[in-house]
């Protein structure tokens, strides 16, 4: 890449290049491209081990990747560390391109339709109102708190309850929290994986040795949480089979679904060996099941954490916030319109995840068709990375207030705008989850605010220090409550 005068860093470590400077979870990979891009441009090279990566940094060559020539990057760029994705049983929506994944997404969809976030909303409710019982209790100390914290238990408790059917709420007695803090950190796995990367050819190959023979020997968090899905799958089935019909929750859904034909029909994607089913198999429920567990927990708590710190920082937003609230969501039980109708909240996520971004490096794709690129000609296979930090703090995009938090930017955006803003990523493989993840947010917001004015103390700081390898957030975000005079 570098020969054909493409510029960009060179790395001292010859095996592994930049591939552990990108997941420094003290410095993510999102900081170190912004910083490269300054130095580059808008296009330069660099190496993952052995793998290629293509970053772009200008708008318009963003758009050509994730929408205009989205067959010819329709694919990912996952990890190596990772299973065949043509022939493997096991493959969730993320790691699926083609028709795999066209038949996965199709099969999901109805998860996330109008119709069932209006069914699931009540257990979310549930779920928040746990959490308020729970912070209850921390406001009669009188003393600073870690709200972060509450919202991972938050969202672990809802993603549990929505998506594998877990009886009740389990905050602050949920083992799937701990093991899945596991997982994000690669703990236990991340020799292999550099191995992987090193030697892609073999990645799926040493996946299989990881699930086989190292399992036997080391304890693993992901196997751990599979073997949890896998049950609560044999649990559904079995109360299918006793007439037990009643489907909200994700594996429900995904046991009766069944993608129609001509949903996955579509020749500009590139055949593969894989017979295509238009059922999910048993194997694609429980990892697709084990996906959403992993994105929807860390996510969506780590927006609201950046949300309440934007709060804390700007009491006149917070003060205009309390004002829709009481206008729009008078009662203690909020319906998915009543959200809907929350622009300034919806203004408030969209403006906190443009300031700061939590899933960058995921808006990527696999080059799998040559093809030019701007005047850049990218070979099959290939990787392109979007510099999604640079693009949304752009001053040609945003303005000269582009580093300002001003949620009223989202009233009305500019084409370039919304090309620009990928906190959810762009184009077919946009966020599935993105609808469910901003009624939850609105939610947990709106259960807070009617009770309690969240303010700003001494242990606050001016700057949020966001740590972690694939997805970032806040280190911590300590405030104070303070009850509403309503």
């Amino acid at each position: 890449m570098f020969r054909r005068g493409i510029p960009g860093p060179i790395s001292k470590n010859y095996f592994l290049n930049f591939l552990e400077d990108l997941l420094n979870p003290n410095y993510n990979g999102c900081f170190l491209i912004r910083d490269w891009t300054k130095q580059y441009g808008p296009i330069y090279g660099l190496l993952e081990a052995s793998r290629k990566v293509l970053v772009v940094a200008d708008v318009k060559l963003a758009q050509e990747v994730l929408v205009k020539e989205f067959e010819k990057f329709h694919a990912r760029k996952v990890g190596a560390l990772v299973p065949d994705l043509n022939k493997d049983k096991g493959v969730d929506v993320f790691l699926a391109s083609g028709s795999r994944w066209k038949r996965l997404r199709t099969i999901m969809n109805p998860c996330f339709s109008v119709n069932n976030l209006k069914e699931i909303l009540p257990i979310m409710d549930d779920s928040c109102k746990e959490m308020m019982k729970f912070l209850d209790k921390i406001v009669e100390t009188k003393k600073p708190f870690d709200i972060s914290k509450h919202y991972h238990e938050l969202t672990m408790d809802v993603i549990c309850r929505i998506a594998i059917g877990q009886k009740g709420s389990k905050q602050f007695q949920n083992p799937n929290v701990e093991m899945i803090k596991a997982i994000l950190s690669r703990k236990g796995v991340e020799w292999l994986d550099n191995f992987a990367h090193m030697f892609p050819a073999i990645g799926r190959y040493l996946f299989k040795f990881l699930i086989g023979f190292l399992a036997k020997i080391i304890k693993l968090p992901g196997l751990n949480l599979m073997d949890s899905i896998k049950k609560s799958v044999e649990e559904k089935k079995a109360e299918k089979a006793n007439g037990i019909t009643a489907n909200t929750d994700f594996i429900g859904i995904f046991i009766d679904a069944e993608a129609e034909a001509e949903a996955i029909k579509d020749e500009a994607f590139t055949k593969t060996s894989m017979k295509i089913e238009k059922k999910m198999n048993i194997e694609e429920t429980i990892m697709n099941c084990f996906l959403f567990l992993v994105a929807g927990y860390d996510t969506t708590a780590n927006t609201l954490a950046i949300v309440t710190w934007h709060l804390i920082q700007y009491p006149e937003i917070q003060e205009q916030l309390f004002d829709e609230i009481d206008l729009y969501c008078p009662d203690e039980e909020c319906t998915y319109d009543q959200l809907n109708q929350l622009k300034l909240c919806e203004a408030i996520i969209k403006e906190s995840l443009r300031l700061h971004p939590i899933g960058t490096l995921v808006v990527s794709r696999r080059c799998v068709e040559s093809t030019i690129l701007g005047n850049v000609a990218i070979e099959k296979g290939t990787y392109v990375q979007v510099d999604v930090m640079t693009l949304q703090h752009d001053k040609k995009i945003w303005g000269e207030n582009a580093e300002e938090f001003c949620p009223e930017r989202f009233y009305e955006l500019t084409i370039e705008q919304q090309m620009a803003y990928l906190a959810f990523g762009a184009g077919p493989r946009i966020c599935i989850g993105m609808r469910l993840a901003l009624m939850e947010q609105k939610l947990a917001i709106v259960k807070i605010l009617k009770k309690y004015k969240i303010k700003k103390c001494v242990e606050s700081g001016d700057q949020l220090k966001m740590v972690g390898t694939i997805v970032v957030g806040p280190e911590s975000v300590m405030v104070e409550f303070e009850k509403r005079n309503l």
